[in-house]
């Protein structure tokens, strides 16, 4: 996925800046933990950051990139679950918080901001509305077979494409 993969509408993000409070990024720092219930959505003002995505055995599988203009954490405060994802901001990025409930106030009272997270939701979700949630591992306790396997991805649209020799 490409880093404006996360990108946000910019009228969203002036009325949720409105609601946000200042989160201090002057060392690294991590926004949310894949798991945790998620309490809020961030606003990636300036910066970079990283989501991770790891498998129930603690592995990273999936590694992206969000640049400014981003919301992260946005799919768990809709879908009041937890995230998905570990985000992780660079030392010197501006970050903003709001809270799930601010973030629910706000769309239900101003509805035409809907498309905007729309938006960004959208293209984490697999064209015909299912989850992509299967993975290659490599080789287990030296057997030299191929595990497919469900991590749990949830909210990504992903597309693969292998050649297997059968």
């Amino acid at each position: 996925m490409k880093p404006e993969t996360f990108a946000a509408d910019r009228t969203l993000i002036e009325a949720l800046e409105k609601l946000s409070q200042p989160v201090a990024c002057t060392e690294g720092r991590t926004l949310f933990i894949q798991g945790e219930m998620a309490s809020g959505l961030y606003i990636l003002e300036q910066g970079e950051a990283a989501l991770m995505l790891k498998s129930p055995a603690g592995r990273a599988v999936l590694c992206l990139h969000a640049g400014s203009g981003s919301l992260l954490g946005l799919p768990g405060v809709v879908g009041s679950e937890p995230y998905t994802m570990t985000a992780m901001v660079c030392k010197g990025s501006e970050v903003r918080f709001v809270t799930r409930g601010d973030f629910e106030k706000l769309v239900n009272a101003e509805p035409s901001l809907y498309p905007g997270v729309l938006q960004v939701l959208a293209p984490l979700f697999h064209e015909d509305g299912d989850m992509v949630d299967i993975f290659l591992d490599g080789p287990v306790n030296g057997s030299g077979k191929v595990r497919i396997g469900d991590h749990g991805l949830t909210l990504m649209r992903l597309t693969y494409a292998y050649a297997l020799d059968t």
